[in-house]
């Protein structure tokens, strides 16, 4: 009796441990599945994030570059302006100007938070150099035709860029009259225009335009050290921004 129930109990005995194996085999695996997802949960996020930091980089080098080649460009065509103040000039300034503000935009949407701050000196800087270039044009234009003049009229244009120097020169309390003389000296050269007299004495009121104007030369490098100055800070920060400075 004894050995019938000890085969019992042996018998029972190997069922449930065969049912316990396989349970705790089963439980095994099954931590083990949830692990291997888990795994490749965390290898598809790292995988999809590299992908997205990539993605963008590409983004920014391309929308960035873009900027600088749209910058170039309207500091380029203001340049033009500045050295010659014609019509064709200026209209070609504006569509370039208007060019780089669109560019402008697609940057600022996809600048790290680090080349921002150069982005938006340049971006002054522009802007500052395409109003004053647009605003002086027929001034500009006016005073390149009278130093053209110099050559025919030599006496008379001669006197009327001493005048308009003397301008400049002297205490407030006398510009008008100053203005005045350089008016009439203007005047009195052949072949310039009145609407080119005219755009000349305004000057008189506006003693920085009138500098700019007849130092356009030294004016114009002047902008474009600046422009400069400030595009190589900007690339730095890209550069920087982006990984690619050694």
């Amino acid at each position: 009796m004894k050995t019938e129930i000890l085969v019992a109990l042996i018998g029972v005995a190997g069922v449930v441990g065969a049912t316990a194996g396989a349970v705790v085999g089963a439980w095994l695996q099954a931590k083990g599945g949830h692990a291997q997802a888990a795994a490749a949960r965390a290898a598809a996020d790292t995988a999809a994030g590299a992908a997205w930091h990539q993605t963008m980089r590409d983004l920014r080098w391309s929308v960035l570059s873009a900027y600088l080649r749209a910058a170039a460009e309207a500091q380029e065509a203001d340049e033009a302006v500045q050295r010659s103040g014609a019509q064709e000039a200026v209209e070609a300034a504006k569509k370039a100007f208007h060019a780089y503000r669109l560019s402008h935009a697609e940057a600022e949407l996809v600048a790290p938070d680090d080349v921002v701050p150069a982005l938006e000196r340049l971006d002054a800087e522009l802007q500052g150099m395409h109003t004053d270039a647009t605003r002086r044009a027929l001034a500009m234009q006016a005073y390149r035709m009278l130093e053209g003049l110099l050559t025919t009229q030599t006496a008379a244009a001669g006197l009327a860029l001493q005048r308009l120097e003397e301008v400049k020169q002297g205490p407030a309390e006398t510009v008008q009259d100053r203005i005045t003389d350089a008016r009439e000296a203007l005047r009195a050269v052949p072949g310039l225009s009145p609407g080119c007299v005219v755009a000349l004495c305004i000057l008189g009121v506006f003693p920085e335009d009138l500098e700019a104007v007849l130092n356009y030369r030294e004016a114009a490098e002047r902008r474009s050290g600046r422009f400069t100055s400030e595009r190589t800070r900007l690339v730095a920060a890209m550069r920087a921004a982006l990984g690619t400075s050694v």
